[in-house]
């Protein structure tokens, strides 16, 4: 089933892919939440971000899939310039409403920004639900400066929730009812 949704996400025409997460934006009340935890795993992440590079004066941090805006909500509590893209026009518009970034519709597959122009680079929850993976881990590589700090976060198949709701319901795991693009990661 992982391999029919992989094959499923790496042929599917960016325009239709586009136009599910402008449906799952505005449709999927969660997408457009956020609560004290959200806030503080945005905070705990910056926060080790800082740990790994001390920011300097000016920081271009850009997040990749920015969604609503939320991780650059957090970022600009630190001495950043914040920039985010996203695939979808309803999470640039909501991500715009949210923030003082720069936000542009973009996949993260052409990154608009020029060679090594960020310090920081953020993919939170979204690389499973690219296209071409490989393409969007070489924009992010090429946008990022020779010392910069790029933070992905991604889903674990063998997260203990997600086998449990195989196990108990016959399902497979799905974060946040994004089942149409969603890939699974393991360990290795």
């Amino acid at each position: 089933c992982l391999t029919i949704m992989y094959n499923f996400t790496k042929f599917m025409e960016i325009s239709d892919l586009r136009n599910f997460y402008n449906n799952w934006h505005t449709n999927f009340k969660v997408s457009r939440e956020y609560d004290s935890k959200t806030a503080l795993f945005f905070q705990q992440l910056l926060a080790r971000m800082l740990e790994i590079r001390k920011p300097r004066k000016t920081n271009n941090l850009l997040d990749v899939a920015c969604g609503n805006g939320y991780l650059l909500k957090e970022a600009e509590k630190y001495p950043f310039k914040t920039h985010g893209i996203d695939i979808s026009d309803v999470a640039v518009k909501y991500a715009k409403n949210n923030t003082k970034a720069i936000v542009r519709r973009a996949s993260a597959e052409g990154i608009p920004f020029k060679n090594n122009y960020f310090d920081y680079v953020t993919c939170i929850g979204s690389l499973e639900h690219f296209n071409d993976r490989n393409r969007a881990l070489s924009e992010i590589s090429r946008v990022l400066k020779k010392n910069g700090v790029c933070m992905i976060h991604v889903p674990n198949l063998m997260f203990v929730g997600h086998i449990y709701m195989a196990a108990r319901f016959g399902v497979m795991p799905s974060e946040g009812e994004q089942g149409f693009s969603e890939q699974y990661f393991t360990f290795k």
